[in-house]
């Protein structure tokens, strides 16, 4: 189909969509039932249905964007590594769900070495972007994830050269 899993959410979404249980993997029967529900029988079915897949991962976002969480961390582990996690938000938040400050939360992350992302983090990410990009609305006694507060400290700090903070947006 011409599809790069590295550019493209085309796998987590037919995973999504068949309910995939296995990390990084589909049984034969996941995927045989998964075609069936999905009405499609054929490559050509297949082929027809992509552009519907992908709509239907956008108004169900959240449940596809925390889905990717679980299917894509190890078997057994409650976390991601934190590579991985960067991997994953660069390829799912983008376009309609892009985040202005993705790099510099990711680069963020890699300063601070931090080695995994939880699932609390993870969800918390998409009411964390609701937030004015200067963090002008941050509210640092609410209930946000500690690495949050860390990274919002990061953004506000002043430059020790120049005296200004990273509030503006990057781009």
């Amino acid at each position: 189909f011409g599809v790069d899993p590295y550019d493209d959410p085309l796998i987590l979404i037919f995973a999504w969509l068949i309910k995939a249980q296995g990390s990084y993997t589909f049984t034969r029967g996941e995927f045989v039932n998964g075609l069936r529900r999905l009405r499609c029988f054929s490559l050509v079915d297949v082929k027809a249905a992509l552009s519907s897949w992908r709509q239907r991962a956008d108004d169900d976002w959240q449940s596809f964007y925390n889905f990717s969480f679980m299917w894509t961390k190890p078997t057994g582990q409650r976390s991601l590594e934190c590579d991985s996690a960067i991997d994953l938000w660069k390829l799912l938040l983008t376009g309609k769900h892009a985040w202005p400050r993705l790099d510099d939360w990711c680069k963020y992350l890699l300063k601070e070495e931090q080695r995994v992302v939880s699932k609390d983090v993870w969800q918390q990410i998409g009411l964390f972007m609701m937030l004015k990009e200067d963090f002008s609305d941050y509210d640092f006694d609410g209930a946000w994830p500690v690495l949050f507060d860390g990274f919002v400290e990061h953004i506000l700090q002043p430059d020790v050269d120049t005296g200004t903070t990273d509030a503006a947006p990057s781009w």
